[in-house]
């Protein structure tokens, strides 16, 4: 199978320098067959749905990540570090099948939605086969790898439910971050500390990483909250306004209410057929409150603070790559 295509990997090989691009590709091409594998599944209808979803568009972020994080730290891209970066994934794809069940969504990556084919029993079901493997996968690594995987897993499941409860009402800033901790950044966090974890002689490395994993998968999700505000679907891959739609307040709708408590109320009115002019007015009543600026400059920020954690690593190729990330996480454009 074909590593995913990626918007992210050109702005990450900085210097064009040909063979650390091949090394991560062939790092990526180990992570997708191991993940086909530790994905497979003896009943046949199972494995066709599987592969459909293994198929499809993805970037394959969290996977990058490890992989930068181990080079950037001089680790060995070892058969074990590869089998628990595609346990990340099947983490990370677990979480999305069971995210569109909740949002009743239709397609992803511009693609047809697991649920949406296939039914929401079965998309339940295989986002549940998808986390046992992943905590399979990584309890073969050793145990302490595996108890961070518990760890994650649990905190990205109350996030989730303590987002889903308060459906329709407006968050705290601290709830919304502590929400995006646990769902995104959490994980991001686990992802770029896995080479060192894995090293006893580059363990000094991780809390750097995890550090900067963590500020990350934040800056990752205010990105992504943003661009489901401004962004067309088709230019997301998967429906706009999404969060508006189902009552999920996210940091512009926070910040525009502390400057404009009546923003609620355009928000709630029910969404006009033309999709165009609903968002172009949601997103205009934000913009007077200069909320979206607000949460670009958030972005950036974060984005500069994970930079900043990558300061105590050996100065490389595989560095440079990470602090590329960074800066085009925090570019909200």
């Amino acid at each position: 199978m074909m590593v995913s295509n990626s918007t992210w990997q050109p702005a990450l090989l900085l210097d064009g320098d040909p063979g650390f691009a091949l090394r991560i590709h062939n790092a990526l091409s180990a992570v997708e067959k191991e993940l086909v594998c530790i994905l497979a599944s003896n009943e046949q209808v199972m494995q066709q749905a599987i592969r459909f979803i293994l198929s499809r568009p993805g970037k394959r972020l969290r996977p990058l990540v490890a992989i930068l994080g181990a080079l950037a730290c001089e680790t060995r891209l070892s058969s074990r570090l590869v089998s628990a970066a595609a346990a990340v994934e099947a983490l990370h794809l677990a979480s999305l099948l069971h995210d569109d069940v909740i949002d009743q969504a239709v397609f992803r990556s511009n693609e047809i939605t697991t649920n949406a084919s296939l039914g929401n029993m079965p998309a339940v079901l295989l986002g549940d086969f998808f986390f046992a493997r992943s905590l399979r996968t990584a309890s073969l690594q050793d145990h302490r790898l595996l108890d961070e995987f518990f760890e994650v897993s649990e905190i990205l499941v109350q996030g989730e439910f303590g987002q889903s409860v308060q459906s329709g009402g407006l968050p705290t800033l601290a709830c919304y971050f502590r929400w995006i901790k646990a769902k995104t950044a959490r994980l991001f966090s686990l992802a770029a500390a896995l080479g060192p974890s894995m090293d006893r002689h580059r363990r000094g490395y991780a809390k750097a990483l995890s550090r900067y994993g963590m500020i990350l998968g934040l800056c990752y999700q205010v990105r992504d909250d943003l661009h489901d505000l401004l962004l067309k679907s088709e230019e997301i891959g998967k429906p706009c306004m999404a969060d508006c739609r189902n009552g999920y307040y996210t940091l512009p709708v926070i910040l525009a209410n502390a400057r404009d408590p009546s923003i609620i109320k355009v928000l709630r009115e029910t969404p006009t057929q033309d999709e165009d002019a609903w968002r172009a007015k949601i997103t205009g009543a934000l913009e007077a409150t200069g909320s979206i600026a607000m949460t670009v400059r958030i972005c950036q920020q974060l984005s500069w603070q994970a930079e900043r954690h990558l300061s105590i690593l050996p100065e490389n190729h595989a560095r440079q790559a990470l602090a590329g990330l960074a800066r085009r996480v925090g570019t909200t454009s």
